[in-house]
């Protein structure tokens, strides 16, 4: 019969391999994440300061008129991968603790536990990439909105930033609370 199956306890070879799995997923993601989050306002700061710079300008005979264009594309571009880097987040943080509780269960002092992952639970990865996700993004609003509307380009640029950074922080507090409630 299907449901007098015994489950079995997984033997230590099994909890090493899923370990193994878990750690190499961790830093994957981790390292996607850290060379976009490096990339990203390389590419977007260089890209701003060329359609800003006045010898740019004069060669490639920019007007002003395809800025809103630009800086909405830039912003679309950007918030694309704020999401992108979002799901990065919960899916490290799902993946630490299945590393915390493989950790215990192989009475394991491994870099889930016992590592620390911020410094006052504010300063980590997640705070910083929404501080840089943020920025980058305000800066198309302020390329999109300037020739329009350049009395309130920067008000609304820093509306976005505040807007962007507070809503990554909630949503990692909310993705590590969620997940704490999950597995403690």
């Amino acid at each position: 019969m299907m449901g007098d199956e015994q489950k079995t306890e997984p033997t230590k070879e099994e909890f090493k391999t899923a370990y193994a799995e878990v750690c190499q997923s961790y830093h994957l993601i981790d390292d996607f994440r850290a060379k976009l989050l490096g990339f990203l306002p390389l590419v977007s700061g260089t890209g701003i300061f060329l359609l800003f710079s006045d010898t740019f300008i004069k060669n490639t005979n920019l007007s002003s008129r395809y800025l809103p264009v630009i800086g909405i594309f830039g912003s679309v571009v950007t918030l694309g991968l704020l999401f992108y880097e979002l799901r990065g987040i919960q899916r490290c943080i799902r993946l630490r603790f299945v590393g915390e509780q493989l950790e215990e269960s192989m009475h394991l002092q491994g870099q889930f536990k016992h590592w620390p992952h911020s410094i006052g639970r504010f300063i980590n990865e997640p705070i910083a990439a929404g501080i840089i996700y943020s920025m980058v993004l305000a800066a198309w609003v302020y390329v999109a909105l300037i020739s329009s509307w350049p009395s309130v380009a920067v008000w609304v640029a820093v509306a976005v930033f505040l807007i962007g950074f507070i809503g990554a922080w909630c949503f990692y507090h909310y993705v590590t609370h969620k997940e704490e409630e999950k597995w403690h």
